[in-house]
């Protein structure tokens, strides 16, 4: 589990444009090493993959780079970074392979996008246009709230 500094964590600003990795990596007491990967950000010393989610909510997402993933992918731990004008109010984290699961094909989130058709449709584009980018939106704050048998918060303001 990863765990805050909480003598960090009230003097940085998570607002802007940006991951803002640089700011969030010192946040975890747990020497997180920056990665340049398609679907993480960061590496723990035991190598346990991160990737940061900053947001005040909506959350866009490229969906088309979740198709098919593998085993060690679905492990990612997705870190929502909750802030409110840039200060940070909530810090939860869930694997990839629980979101996806519990996202696709729900009639909750299938009207923004979130089925295993627009995946692999969206996939099979992404083929033939690898620049290509289909964002899907995720309303994290109630996400997490619905969600809380898999997901695990780490900080709360």
């Amino acid at each position: 589990m990863l765990t805050i500094n909480k003598s960090l964590i009230s003097s940085i600003d998570v607002g802007g444009r940006g991951g803002k990795e640089s700011i969030l990596l010192p946040l975890f007491n747990e020497s997180l090493k920056r990665v340049s990967a398609s679907l993480y950000d960061a590496v723990t010393p035991c190598g346990e993959k991160i990737e940061f989610k900053k947001q005040a909510n909506t959350q866009w997402f490229d969906l088309p780079k979740y198709y098919d993933l593998s085993d060690d992918e679905r492990n990612i731990k997705m870190i929502f970074i909750l802030h409110d004008k840039g200060t940070v109010k909530k810090v939860a984290s869930v694997t990839l392979g629980q979101m996806l699961d519990r996202l696709l094909d729900n009639p909750k989130y299938a009207d923004k996008g979130w089925t295993s058709e627009m995946l692999e449709s969206l996939h099979y584009l992404k083929r033939k246009h690898p620049r290509f980018q289909a964002k899907v939106g995720l309303d994290t704050k109630p996400f997490l709230a619905d969600n809380k048998d898999i997901v695990e918060v780490i900080y709360v303001a």
